[in-house]
């Protein structure tokens, strides 16, 4: 079956504190309004409970949480016209085959996530999706040293673990040259 002429993948990548969870909450919305079927995945050991944006603004649509080392791609129900993975660098690389099948089958499908870790390393679940999309969006947030635009996220401790679920407790946002200059200085 050919893939439908709207079916597409859209990747909105960005630091903490861009906004990603906030557009996922509008895309979920219009899609609401539009009468869309929409399945939301999220990573099991995410945050337990309702998505929640930085803002406190509560996601109304209920997730399905899903292992992001499992291969396998997951079900889809009768009707899903529109398929959205939030934290989708936590994902192995099997998501970008999962996308895959799913646009071929004329399901759409939203991405949201972290382009990068905070060691400036390109997550490669990511990369594979980047280069597959028909729209990216790249947000930024604000630098939290000199306010200008941020594109990467850094780390408060010095953890070894390349992903640690957290907000203010363990990231900030900081610009290209903020970032580099608090790496120097480690």
């Amino acid at each position: 079956m050919p893939p439908r002429r709207d079916s597409s993948l859209t990747v909105t990548v960005g630091p903490m504190w861009a906004g990603k969870t906030e557009a996922l909450d509008a895309l979920i919305r219009h899609l609401a309004v539009a009468g869309q079927g929409v399945v939301l995945f999220r990573p099991k050991g995410d945050r337990p409970g309702p998505l929640v944006t930085h803002a406190g603004r509560q996601v109304a649509h209920p997730a399905t949480f899903y292992d992001p080392a499992d291969t396998r791609r997951p079900h889809l129900p009768p009707g899903t016209t529109h398929v959205i993975v939030d934290e989708v660098q936590r994902f192995s690389t099997s998501v970008s085959r999962w996308v895959e099948f799913w646009v071929s089958r004329g399901i759409r499908v939203s991405v949201f996530g972290l382009d990068m870790d905070s060691d400036g390393e390109v997550y490669s679940s990511v990369a594979e999706l980047l280069a597959k999309a028909e729209t990216i969006v790249k947000l930024v947030a604000v630098c939290r040293s000199c306010h200008g635009d941020a594109t990467r996220t850094a780390r408060l401790d010095n953890e070894p673990a390349r992903t640690q679920v957290g907000a203010e407790d363990l990231y900030e946002p900081l610009c290209t040259r903020c970032w580099f200059t608090k790496r120097a200085s480690r």
